[in-house]
């Protein structure tokens, strides 16, 4: 499964659930590491990266993550095998 077959199947997902899921397209000028997707529901965000199975996180992504997560957010990376 690739990044973006992954993505498609948190899209669909996410559809068939009373949340709402964010992807920004094309990031072309957006702040570099920003979680590929943010789902938001009754239950709180959830910010994620997602990455194929070869896939490797940039230092932007890991700052990204680590500051979400000393803010207390609920970030996680997400694999094809997830």
């Amino acid at each position: 499964m690739t990044e973006a077959q992954l993505l498609a199947a948190v899209k669909a997902a996410c559809r068939q659930l009373p949340v709402r899921c964010y992807h920004t397209r094309y990031s072309l000028g957006s702040e570099p590491g920003f979680p590929d997707v943010v789902i938001v529901g009754r239950g709180g965000v959830l910010f994620r990266e997602l990455k194929g199975p070869r896939g490797r996180l940039s230092e932007a992504q890991r700052a990204w993550i680590d500051d979400l997560t000393a803010a207390g957010a609920d970030v996680d990376v997400w694999w094809p095998r997830d």
